[in-house]
């Protein structure tokens, strides 16, 4: 699972590099679920954002007005099926990684994120960082 706003979009926009991350998770077969924390408004501005990528057809799009907890990020990995999630939020974090999801926690500005180093967890500077490091790890 790929959270949208922060670790995908950055400053209102999907970065080339994010951009890249995503298509070279795609290319190597990842079934990726993109899911935003949103409201109605939120989700169709995300959505519009989403459309004009020509990736789009190939992820599926959900998004959520739960962060934790029934309807939240870690209960809907489990009814997708998605065993890792690359997040900025740390109550999603934690929930995730309480859950045995594995995380890639990625750096937003303004947040605190002691729990990460707490847990002994890398901390990437991007999406794009973090999937590199994902396909490192699998090999």
């Amino acid at each position: 699972m790929v959270d949208f706003q922060g670790p995908m979009e950055v400053d209102g926009k999907i970065t080339p590099g994010n951009r890249s991350a995503m298509k070279l998770l795609l290319e190597k077969g990842v079934e990726v679920v993109v899911c935003s924390w949103c409201f109605t408004h939120r989700r169709k501005e995300v959505l519009a954002t989403l459309e004009k990528e020509d990736w789009f057809t190939k992820v599926t799009f959900i998004s959520t007005t739960e962060r934790t907890g029934a309807g939240g990020k870690a209960s809907l990995c489990k009814q997708y099926g998605c065993t890792t999630i690359f997040e900025d939020g740390m109550d999603i974090l934690k929930e995730c990684h309480q859950q045995g999801i594995e995380v890639y926690c990625i750096r937003s500005p303004g947040k605190s994120y002691s729990w990460v180093s707490d847990q002994g967890l890398p901390l990437y500077a991007s999406f794009s960082k973090a999937v590199s490091a994902f396909f490192k790890k699998a090999k």
